[in-house]
């Protein structure tokens, strides 16, 4: 199994999760999102640390990097697209045919967003 490396883009890709999971309604599993069954395969910590910014993200870093391992398994790319798509609803849910329409929606957002992000990072400073 090949070995994940965090980078700037994830870093990117999990700004963009964060926006789109950012709605008022969704107080549960912190910035990210994160479902409780996700938070126990990565850490032993309770639960109620999800709310905790620096070990959220440090959560869902590793999250995002188990879910490309899985996305290599399986023989797919590990784009911006199919990386959300897994992070809302499972690599094997999204990764078939049949993904329900608002998943693939909130893939799409993600992706944009991700792709603004890094457009604008890129974008050189003016003087």
């Amino acid at each position: 199994m090949a070995v994940a490396t965090a980078n700037a883009d994830d870093h990117l890709l999990l700004e963009a999760i964060a926006q789109v999971e950012g709605h008022a309604w969704s107080d549960n599993g912190g910035r990210y999102a994160i479902m409780p069954q996700t938070w126990r395969q990565h850490t032993t910590l309770p639960y109620r640390y999800v709310h905790d910014p620096k070990i959220s993200t440090s959560i869902a870093i590793k999250h995002l990097r188990w879910i490309r391992l899985s996305l290599a398994d399986m023989g797919m790319a590990a784009t911006p697209y199919m990386l959300a798509g897994c992070w809302r609803s499972g690599q094997r849910r999204f990764s078939g045919d049949n993904a329900p329409e608002h998943h693939r929606y909130y893939a799409e957002r993600v992706r944009n967003l991700y792709w603004e992000r890094v457009t604008d990072s890129s974008t050189p400073d003016e003087p």
